[in-house]
């Protein structure tokens, strides 16, 4: 009897543990439908963007390529400054700040700074665009929903390009998705790029310039995406995937990116298609050395680095300059605060 008394107990228990997944998977399911839904109303949604007051319309063109590299935005987020010892701020309404700031500092160094002429640029955007709801604490605190943040975050893209059409007549726009875009609460490998909030807002901006031939877009269904600016060969990647969970608190994001790396360029090697310069985002930790550059964040210090007791980091963004048979010649970090 006691027996049976055991094994009753043990098969109640597996009925309550495959009751409460069969409830978060129809959860789950109900969400994801949701989100398609919602997806389809993309065309036929209205785009707001802010307008860009910074005139250099005179400026000629010619050789060198200015790279402007955008990631980790994290659209929607609130960052309460009270949490973080008021080290800093974030909202939608600083994002505008932030990511219209970044445009007219970009054209303001290559244009008025160094008072270069070249006819097109190279516009990357890396991935971590919007805040995301794959955690539960982003879901209760974010400022709007993430279809809003896609809708709002394409159209700030959108009129950034126009705006930087103003001195580039050929505008090249590479893409990759980020983690914190995907559709599910945990990672997968299949379909990344079709289940992500990242390849929305590019694709809503591609469709925003079809019919103008100076702006391309190269959206590749792979996690990673290879080019090349004359003999230079570049790997964007958004970083989520080059391993490690956090960055260490010592040295940062530094040991994982570099193991993530030398696993990368083993793999390229072995496909045939290897790249000189690793470009990534999603480490929060603005760094460029010749053979790897790191973005940093336009949503700065938030309440996860302080609590890991990481160092902080103002909103920063990398932009560098690329010449024929030179490679990189200039480097700018432009502080979007």
């Amino acid at each position: 009897m006691q027996d049976f008394t055991e094994k009753e107990l043990l098969y109640k228990e597996e009925i309550r543990q495959l009751r409460s997944d069969l409830k978060a998977s129809l959860l789950e399911k109900a969400k994801l439908q949701q989100q398609y839904e919602l997806s389809l109303q993309l065309p036929s949604l209205p785009i707001t963007t802010p307008p860009f007051l910074l005139d250099s319309s005179k400026d000629t063109l010619t050789d060198p390529v200015p790279i402007l590299f955008l990631s980790d935005w994290h659209w929607g987020e609130v960052v309460n400054s009270a949490e973080i010892n008021h080290s800093n701020h974030y909202n939608l309404a600083v994002a505008h700040e932030r990511a219209e700031y970044c445009f007219q500092e970009f054209l303001h160094f290559y244009k008025k700074v160094l008072r270069i002429s070249s006819k097109g640029m190279v516009l990357l955007l890396g991935g971590d665009m919007v805040s995301g709801e794959i955690h539960e604490e982003l879901s209760e605190t974010n400022e709007i929903h993430t279809l809003e943040a896609v809708t709002d975050c394409a159209g700030v893209i959108t009129e950034g390009i126009r705006f930087l059409q103003q001195c580039f007549e050929e505008i090249v726009v590479f893409g990759v998705s980020g983690n914190h875009g995907r559709f599910y609460q945990h990672k997968r490998h299949k379909k990344r790029n079709s289940s992500n909030f990242d390849a929305m807002i590019y694709s809503v901006c591609q469709m925003q310039f079809k019919d103008d031939p100076r702006v391309r877009f190269c959206l590749p269904k792979t996690a990673d995406c290879y080019f090349e600016i004359y003999e230079n060969r570049y790997m964007l990647t958004h970083g989520d995937l080059l391993g490690g969970s956090m960055s260490d608190p010592i040295i940062g994001a530094l040991g994982a990116i570099s193991r993530g790396d030398q696993k990368l360029r083993k793999r390229q090697e072995s496909l045939g298609v290897p790249y000189d310069v690793l470009v990534c985002g999603h480490w929060h930790q603005y760094s460029l050395h010749p053979r790897r550059i790191i973005n940093g964040s336009l949503k700065g210090y938030d309440e996860f680095a302080y609590q890991h007791s990481f160092y902080p980091e103002r909103p920063i963004q990398a932009t560098w300059l690329v010449e024929e048979g030179m490679g990189i010649t200039v480097t700018h970090p432009i502080f979007c605060d």
